[in-house]
C-alpha cells in the first residue's frame, strides 16, 4: 500500500496525531533520533499530514462520548480524533483496531480489505 502511495497511484493522509503516535512508537522501540529519522521520512513521503482543526476536533468529541457512552475507556481520544480526520477529508479509514469498525461514520477497511480491492 505504501508503494501505491509513493508512486501516486492512491491518495494517502495522515493525521498529525498519528505523527505523534509514530514518534512515540519509534522513540521507545529505539530512541529519539531513530524517531526524528521516521517523522522526517513520512513529512518528505507522498502522504499528506493533516493538521488538526476545530471541525475535527469537534467531530472526534462527538465520536468519544457516542462510542464510549459510561464504559470508563471506550475509544481512545487520540483514535476519536483519527475518525474524524477521514470524515473532514472523506477518506477511507486504513486501520486494524476493532474500536474503528464500530464507528457507522467512516468507512475502516483493514489494509488486505483495502489492497484487494485496488487490486
Amino acid at each position: 500500500m505504501l508503494d501505491k502511495i509513493e508512486e501516486g497511484e492512491i491518495k494517502g493522509f495522515i493525521s498529525s496525531i498519528t505523527i505523534a503516535e509514530l514518534f512515540c512508537i519509534f522513540a521507545r522501540f529505539k530512541d529519539v533520533e531513530f524517531a526524528r529519522g521516521i517523522i522526517r521520512h513520512v513529512r518528505i513521503s507522498k502522504f499528506k499530514i493533516v493538521s488538526m482543526d476545530d471541525k475535527m476536533a469537534e467531530i472526534s468529541g462527538e465520536f468519544k462520548f457516542k462510542y464510549t457512552k459510561k464504559e470508563k475507556k471506550g475509544l481512545p481520544i487520540a483514535d476519536a480524533l483519527i475518525a474524524a480526520t477521514s470524515v473532514v477529508k472523506k477518506a477511507i479509514l486504513i486501520a486494524e483496531e476493532e474500536h474503528y469498525f464500530k464507528i457507522k461514520e467512516i468507512d475502516v477497511k483493514t489494509p488486505a480489505q483495502f489492497l484487494s480491492e485496488k487490486l
